[in-house]
């Protein structure tokens, strides 16, 4: 998916911001990013990345990835263009479509399916996805433990954990927690990856967790998988360089629109080392922030520029 974001949810902690096209089904989306289009990208990509640093090619978007349903085609072609060579291929989906048999079958084509799962109940789940209509928690249930016993990769659980007391939204509380590991062990997920809000999120009010939170309730996990298969995040992610000829308004673009960053996250994103960059960095911030294409954001402290 490309902007605006076209998306399944309004998650109230999405760091995209706001759903412009919320949608309950491919058949809904007007304009998609064709095959020949990711592997154009994936080229040119590969011609100033090492492909052996790769770990993951990893499918995502301005929205729900899956709403494409030529993503199975892309893995084919990606895994023709590198034969041998190509790195596991993963998507990033808040499992909204995986009920459908198309769905489901785009999915199996990936080494590693990283899957949503926010809430054990259909009515915490509608405040926090904030779902199109006609997307319910029990068809995702289902279509998970369906998806399961016919995928041979790696399914994993990603929970976003997070508190807002305006909205009186909590799902750290422990009858939610332990729902959701009751769910963890009913699908059968090989991993869980716990995250918590450091980047700015759509509902301002969010709070995000402590790290001795997350810890905590990384425990309640040790009921249904080993210590090795439960992950959480301890701050906002690292990043990897990505090397450009030039540093240029579209790239920086590009890049806020995928994510918020503060500064120097998009420093180490473009290997920024000389002050020339860095001065010439300030300038395109301040060109984009005077065309309106990018907000700035305070959150928990810091400073972040948000695509637009």
């Amino acid at each position: 998916m490309h902007p605006p974001k076209t998306c399944t949810f309004e998650c109230i902690y999405c760091q995209l911001g706001r759903t412009v096209n919320k949608v309950s089904k491919p058949e809904e989306v007007k304009t998609l990013i064709n095959k020949e289009r990711v592997i154009e990208e994936l080229k040119l990509t590969l011609k100033r990345v090492d492909l052996g640093s790769i770990d993951y090619i990893t499918f995502s978007g301005t929205g729900e990835p899956t709403l494409n349903l030529m993503i199975g085609e892309m893995v084919s072609e990606i895994r023709s263009l590198l034969k041998e060579k190509c790195p596991p291929i993963a998507i990033l989906t808040n499992s909204s479509l995986i009920f459908r048999d198309d769905v489901a079958e785009n999915l199996c084509s990936f080494d590693l399916v990283m899957a949503k799962l926010d809430a054990p109940y259909e009515e915490l789940f509608e405040r926090i996805n904030r779902p199109a209509q006609d997307i319910r928690l029990s068809k995702i249930i289902n279509g998970l433990k369906r998806f399961r016993r016919r995928y041979r990769g790696k399914l994993v659980a990603q929970i976003m954990l997070l508190r807002d007391q305006s909205l009186n939204i909590d799902n750290t509380k422990r009858d939610i927690v332990e729902g959701l590991v009751e769910l963890v062990e009913e699908v059968k997920f090989d991993e869980v990856y716990l995250n918590t809000p450091w980047r700015p999120p759509l509902v301002s009010t969010i709070k995000p967790l402590n790290v001795n939170e997350l810890e905590d309730i990384a425990k309640h996990f040790l009921k249904v998988l080993s210590e090795n298969r439960i992950h959480y995040f301890k701050g906002v992610h690292d990043v990897k360089p990505c090397y450009v000829e030039k540093l240029n308004e579209n790239e920086v673009l590009s890049l806020l629109k995928r994510r918020p960053c503060r500064f120097y996250d998009i420093i180490a994103v473009f290997n920024i080392r000389d002050p020339s960059s860095l001065k010439e960095l300030s300038r395109i911030l301040d060109q984009l922030k005077e065309k309106g294409l990018i907000d700035i954001i305070r959150y928990q402290g810091e400073t972040y520029y948000r695509g637009i």
